[in-house]
């Protein structure tokens, strides 16, 4: 299965539900895809695995607040980390994460 953006984005979905109960050959077929995923696009969806739908969602909450930092930082000319520690601290206490979003 692939999921797909308006950009054309194909984002593959690896079903890793007979990696748990399936035979060698199934879990070799899915290393595969695994490896194809990461080598084709560098990430990938995970259909029917043993995480919680809760941790899930707590990881792509922290992955959102992240993107959204760094699109912020490249927005306002800052490039580096290092761009960021080089100013002065007034600047920077301005643009502290006060745990809000959106």
């Amino acid at each position: 299965m692939v999921l797909q953006s308006d950009q054309q984005l194909q984002v593959p979905v690896v079903d890793f539900g007979k990696f748990w109960t399936g035979s060698q050959a199934d879990r070799l077929a899915i290393s595969r895809d695994v490896v194809k995923a990461f080598k084709d696009i560098g990430f990938m969806y995970i259909s029917n695995h043993p995480i919680d739908q809760s941790v899930n969602d707590k990881v792509f909450q922290e992955v959102s607040k992240t993107l959204i930092r760094r699109a912020f930082l490249a927005l306002i000319g800052l490039q580096k980390s290092s761009d960021f520690f080089a100013l002065p601290d007034s600047i920077k206490d301005q643009l502290a994460w006060r745990g809000e979003c959106c």
